[in-house]
């Protein structure tokens, strides 16, 4: 049977009823790639609902004139996943008689490697727009310039054409971060200017953050 959804396979959980049907649908329509019916069932409605009007509201306020969000569906998947199980436990806690009502603890592991996927996706997207506006000669140039900046193994690789493709555009791109560095955001504005880990409490997000720059270190 063909899903009412589109990308939806016959294996993935179901939507069952209107409601579900439509936070799903919404989840689709701000890029998120990942099961949204799978999300939907793990989240709630109500969740989904609340974080897809915020993914809206940033889209558009980037196209007003803010800095856009420069992957909604992976911003949506950070800010559901802040939020994965929170109820339920909460929920289960409270039954239990261990803790009142309130905000249980935050995958902060599963945060931060979404945190730091966004924040590779903008770096690769910012280095690619400052490449591109490159002329040829520039881009030459700028080539280059690389030997005289890498370490003797890494020129000697760039000097017999034996490092290309993915990997010479990673070290094309960490170069040009670090020598237009006007032009993007640090980790820490980035969070702050995407709105993550806003409604995380001030130690958590210390916490998350810690994580962050160890696995960019």
């Amino acid at each position: 049977m063909k899903s009412i959804l589109k990308g939806a396979t016959e294996d993935q959980e179901q939507p069952s009823t209107i409601e579900e049907i439509q936070a799903a649908s919404e989840l689709i329509s701000v890029g998120y790639t990942q099961d949204a019916y799978a999300a939907v069932k793990a989240y709630g409605v109500q969740e989904v609902h609340l974080v897809v009007a915020e993914v809206k509201q940033a889209i558009k306020a980037g196209r007003n004139g803010a800095k856009p969000i420069y992957n909604p569906g992976g911003f949506t998947a950070a800010r559901l996943k802040e939020r994965i199980g929170l109820a339920k436990v909460k929920a289960e806690l409270f039954e239990q008689g261990i803790v009142s009502p309130g905000e249980p603890e935050i995958d902060v592991e599963g945060v931060a490697a979404d945190t730091v996927a966004l924040f590779e996706a903008y770096r690769r997207e910012t280095a690619s727009r400052i490449w591109d506006a490159f002329d040829d000669t520039a881009k030459r140039s700028f080539i280059a310039s690389l030997e005289s900046r890498l370490d003797r193994f890494q020129a000697d690789l760039i000097k017999q054409s034996k490092l290309s493709g993915k990997s010479l555009e990673r070290l094309r791109d960490a170069k040009l971060l670090d020598d237009y560095n006007d032009r993007h955001l640090g980790l820490h504005d980035f969070i702050e200017h995407e709105g993550l880990l806003a409604n995380d409490p001030t130690e958590v997000k210390l916490k998350i953050i810690d994580v962050v720059h160890k696995s960019l270190s």
